[in-house]
């Protein structure tokens, strides 16, 4: 890596309270990885201390975890957004109560923990469930087709023309 200088005006400056110790990992567990606490509480952590990690919960809480308080990491799955589309890990979604969007970095049930870099908090990271978000570029269903099966919402041939005849 290679350093340069920069000169900054005095009035730029900003007193800031926290302090980064640089510590993205400890043991097993790492900035990023969502654990489950009991079986009832489950978090993304965010941060990683000395003797425990601080977690945003799938309740947009934080708190603070003793490592061996922790009871297993936990693997990224899939979900349904109000549209009924499949979303995964690193797919864009619009949360519809805010407007915002963001990408979602990891599953857990109907709750994703999303990505947005202009989210201040928890290193950008939030929590929704996905019941209240729409994969970025889907449409809209009508509301009469809003709560149909993906099967009939979507525009298809009729079941007794031919494939090959148009």
């Amino acid at each position: 890596t290679t350093y340069s200088e920069m000169k900054v005006r005095p009035r730029d400056m900003q007193l800031c309270t926290e302090m980064n110790s640089g510590v993205d990992s400890q043991g097993m567990y790492q900035i990023g990885d969502v654990v489950e606490v009991d079986q009832t509480t489950i978090g993304y952590i965010v941060r990683i201390e000395r003797e425990s990690v601080r977690i945003l919960t799938q309740h947009g809480k934080t708190q603070s975890v003793r490592n061996n308080a922790i009871a297993r990491k936990l693997r990224c799955g899939q979900a349904r957004d109000s549209q009924q589309n499949f979303v995964r890990s690193k797919n864009i979604v619009n949360v519809l109560d805010s407007g915002s969007q963001g990408e979602i970095k990891h599953i857990w049930r109907h709750f994703l923990f999303l990505f947005n870099r202009c989210h201040g908090e928890n290193g950008g990271i939030f929590v929704v469930k996905a019941r209240n978000t729409i994969l970025a570029g889907a449409q809209k269903l009508p509301s009469d087709l809003a709560g149909a099966s993906p099967r009939l919402a979507s525009p298809s041939r009729s079941p007794m023309r031919s494939p090959m005849r148009t």
